[in-house]
């Protein structure tokens, strides 16, 4: 049975507009295309999410992949909301986008453990 990411309550509500991460994501990607470099943005983003994804799938092959997807998906987004795309066209590599990936992953993989940890805790105390 495949395991389901939750996107933390934080983290959706996290911006001052009351956009969720994913829908600056989405505007982000908008804003690309009113420049007319939609197609370098989605290219870029995606190259690096299939190379992190790949990394993680080797790191974590007890994960289920859509759990994978989850992660990589929720760290794109937070890294677009971090780093607006006009700051990526100023010599932004695949490396560096894979490597913030992955501390920004990681963070929520080890925030999601914590969260289980806890919770299996209070349930045994319960």
């Amino acid at each position: 049975m495949s395991q389901h990411v939750p996107m933390r309550d934080d983290v959706a509500t996290a911006r001052p507009d009351g956009l969720t991460l994913v829908d600056a994501f989405h505007a982000a990607r908008e804003e690309t295309l009113n420049e007319g470099d939609a197609a370098a943005f989605e290219s870029f983003a995606m190259q690096a999410a299939v190379v992190f994804r790949d990394v993680l799938r080797t790191r974590l092959s007890g994960l289920a992949l859509e759990a994978i997807d989850g992660v990589v998906s929720l760290a794109l987004a937070r890294l677009f909301v971090q780093h607006p795309w006009p700051q990526w066209k100023t010599g932004c590599s695949r490396a560096w986008l894979v490597k913030r990936l992955q501390t920004v992953a990681l963070a929520e993989l080890r925030y999601q453990s914590a969260a289980e940890t806890a919770r299996a805790r209070h349930e045994r105390s319960a």
